[in-house]
């Protein structure tokens, strides 16, 4: 891995305005320029910092239609913006490594457009489809130890960014959107109950989260239980240790056998009848959606095998013509040895 010379985050503000300006050629109004702002990337270490996830999720604030007192919803910067980020990461990744530790300064003063343009149509550019190394994400090469006082200086993070939680019925697609907010704000580390910080450093960067964190239990898990587990933690602000009991009380408690068990009834007794308003695909992909709830709060043990699955849906989907013959198209399948 490439270890970064020293740089200041001074030095860092003054080199994101040079790139997007004289680099990426970015006008005041462009959207990534939006994107950057509210992500609070207000350096180019913060670009440098970005993983995978992270860039997929940056988005902007257009302009709202003339008359529109409304803010228009966020967008999502496109394709292009987003590899864009990513041929950036790797040249400057590629120039660090044959830079001989030069001195920095002079690294970011040769930057130019034509020299990104012709890396970025050579045969060695690089999309990067994975985080870069730790090296030249981490902070800790670049200026300094990454701790809490630079998570809290960080991108700006929002507790109404998250989902409010108001029953236990909801929690699976809930907790979907919290783990990806979460890593956008580079918190994942709290619902990952399993980790534990080695050094004085990463203990005090993990206490830093754990405050955010506990900071958005608290204002977005409403249920009566939520709220109980949230509020026993109060003074410790362990937020791992609330995500931890909050998991199995939504997928072990009273409530949530009756969710699986109403799940597993509509599974077996809904039909595309007349009583069902949409299409045929849109039945199909509501049946699939309901499966994947009941396997989202179900043990790994208790789920449908595939087979069974199958033989599922083809007996719920019998009563229309065209669907019914699924089950002589997988009979045949299995009669030539193929798997379903």
């Amino acid at each position: 891995m490439v270890a970064l010379p020293y740089m200041t985050r001074t030095t860092a503000a003054a080199v994101l305005t040079k790139i997007k300006t004289e680099v990426f050629g970015l006008e005041e109004s462009s959207s990534l320029g939006a994107a950057f702002q509210v992500a609070g990337i207000v350096n180019v270490l913060d670009i440098l910092a970005l993983s995978h996830e992270q860039i997929d999720s940056l988005n902007y604030f257009p302009c709202a239609e003339a008359g529109s007192t409304a803010r228009p919803a966020a967008v999502p910067i496109n394709i292009g913006n987003r590899n864009l980020i990513r041929l950036f990461q790797s040249w400057i990744q590629q120039k660090i490594a044959g830079s001989d530790n030069e001195p920095l300064d002079l690294i970011w003063n040769d930057l130019t457009q034509q020299d990104f343009v012709v890396y970025c149509i050579s045969t060695g550019a690089t999309i990067l489809t994975a985080d870069i190394p730790l090296a030249l994400r981490s902070c800790s090469s670049i200026a300094g130890a990454y701790g809490d006082s630079d998570f809290k200086q960080g991108i700006c993070r929002d507790t109404n960014a998250y989902p409010v939680l108001k029953g236990n019925k909801y929690f699976n697609n809930r907790n979907c959107s919290v783990i990806s907010q979460a890593r956008a704000h580079d918190v994942t580390y709290i619902f990952d109950t399993g980790y534990t910080p080695k050094t004085e450093e990463e203990k005090q960067l993990l206490k830093a989260k754990q405050e955010f964190v506990y900071s958005m239990f608290n204002q977005c898990v409403q249920t009566n239980t939520g709220k109980l587990i949230v509020r026993f933690h109060e003074v410790n602000f362990d937020a791992q240790a609330v995500y931890s009991k909050l998991v199995p009380t939504a997928k072990k408690s009273t409530k949530a056998q009756l969710i699986r068990d109403k799940l597993v009834t509509e599974l077996t007794t809904n039909k595309p009848d007349s009583s069902w308003k949409g299409t045929h695909e849109g039945f199909v992909l509501m049946w699939k959606e309901k499966i994947s709830l009941l396997e989202e709060i179900s043990p790994q043990s208790n789920h449908y095998s595939t087979e069974v699955e199958l033989s599922m849906l083809q007996n719920a989907v019998s009563i229309v013509p065209k669907l019914s013959s699924i089950r002589d198209i997988s009979d045949n399948l299995v009669a030539i040895g193929n798997n379903l």
